[in-house]
């Protein structure tokens, strides 16, 4: 009997922290999940009992139903006026890009009247080592999600993702070790530089739709350890210093389970607070946050995944679970406060990277914010979307 391939990629982008997707329960079945697709445990052998608010985890979605987004930014637009918030002047070429944080908290732009829907469009790109009929080689694999979330009494949150699915190699060396390999529908990821188990297996085509529903009750959200409803996110503090207290409040209830270090810790909650359904002041309170950390550091004007201009910050290299060492970065458009992505780039690559052609400053893992906003209407699922 045929059984079915696990998502080897769904588990391997749940498995680092994405701080542009706040689809992140507490609770959920998400690190059990990526273990059993990690080690080919069969389900019912690696069931864990559930425990609070369960958000079933997936990855990417298209852009047809974005059309529907009531006042959302799109790559500094937004709905309805093409040309977008009003922009604040460049800044210098050497540009401090902390600084322009904070300005960014001062000139983000107005996303409109509360909706029912809470709208999130996102492209994810990652470049994948894998091998196939005696060849190794690495794969670009891009493909969008989108996150709806119900915030009136009886609306539900859901995610849909694997859409515009593409996998392609990724130089024209590997595009030749990929013909040398006989063109092949089937790739093996390779072991990750961290220890991980190689073994499994990816299509080199696209993959079927999915669908997964991601509230509980009325939490829609997890902040750090809690889970939060949309009044839980309403009531966040929108003083900087009270913003901040709060979060390490949860750091420290969370015995930093999900970041053992503080600093990136609150990186990764300050900017995924950002592209969440809070208030202005909270969102303002959040860049300041990040532009605060010890050890935040300027990357001047950069460019963004899909090739937009903007601005980069970074903070120190952490370990990740499919590159070894990477810099998180985020990129912010400086003249509309907007955050555009965030992306890994490789530092200090092992000798597996190197041999693949993959060097220190390559970016190797990516999510960029296509719209954030509000909407009328749930997200459109596809007739063959699997949930």
């Amino acid at each position: 009997m045929h059984r079915e391939r696990p998502d080897v990629l769904g588990a391997l982008r749940d498995a680092r922290p994405d701080l542009l997707d706040p689809a992140r329960f507490t609770g959920s079945e998400r690190r059990e999940r990526d273990l059993r697709a990690i080690t080919a445990l069969p389900r019912a052998a690696a069931e864990p009992p559930r425990r609070g608010p369960v958000l079933r985890w997936a990855v990417p979605i298209g852009l047809a139903a974005a059309a529907a987004l009531v006042a959302g930014v799109v790559t500094g637009e937004t709905a309805g006026d093409p040309q977008g918030p009003p922009a604040v002047a460049l800044a210098p070429a050497d540009v401090d890009s902390v600084q322009v944080l904070l300005r960014a908290a001062e000139t983000l732009p107005d996303l409109g009247a509360e909706s029912a829907y809470w709208r999130l469009v996102t492209r994810q790109t990652s470049a994948l080592p894998v091998r196939a009929g005696g060849e190794r080689f690495v794969v670009t694999d891009e493909s969008e999600s989108e996150h709806s979330i119900g915030v009136r009494p009886g609306t539900e949150s859901l995610r849909v993702w694997n859409l515009h699915v593409t996998t392609t190699p990724r130089t024209p060396a590997d595009e030749e070790a990929y013909r040398r390999a006989g063109s092949p529908a089937e790739l093996e990821l390779l072991p990750e530089p961290t220890g991980g188990r190689g073994g499994l297996t990816m299509p080199a085509g696209g993959r079927v739709p999915r669908v997964d529903r991601t509230d509980s009750g009325d939490d829609v959200y997890s902040v750090g350890d809690v889970n939060s409803s949309y009044a839980d996110l309403l009531a966040l503090p929108g003083d900087v210093d009270a913003l901040r207290a709060e979060l390490l409040s949860r750091f420290a209830a969370s015995g930093g389970a999900e970041v053992g270090d503080q600093t990136q810790w609150l990186f990764q909650q300050a900017a995924a607070l950002i592209t969440m359904p809070v208030t202005a002041e909270v969102r303002s309170s959040a860049y300041r946050i990040v532009a605060g950390l010890p050890g935040v550091r300027s990357l001047g004007r950069v460019t963004d995944p899909l090739g937009r201009a903007g601005v980069g910050v970074a903070v120190a290299p952490e370990r990740s679970v499919t590159h070894g060492t990477v810099e998180r970065q985020l990129v912010v458009d400086e003249r509309t406060g907007v955050l555009l992505a965030e992306r890994e780039v490789l530092r200090a690559p092992d000798e597996q990277l190197r041999a693949l052609g993959l060097a220190d400053g390559d970016v190797v893992t990516s999510t960029s914010t296509l719209r954030a906003g509000w909407a009328d209407e749930q997200v459109r699922v596809p007739p063959d979307a699997v949930r």
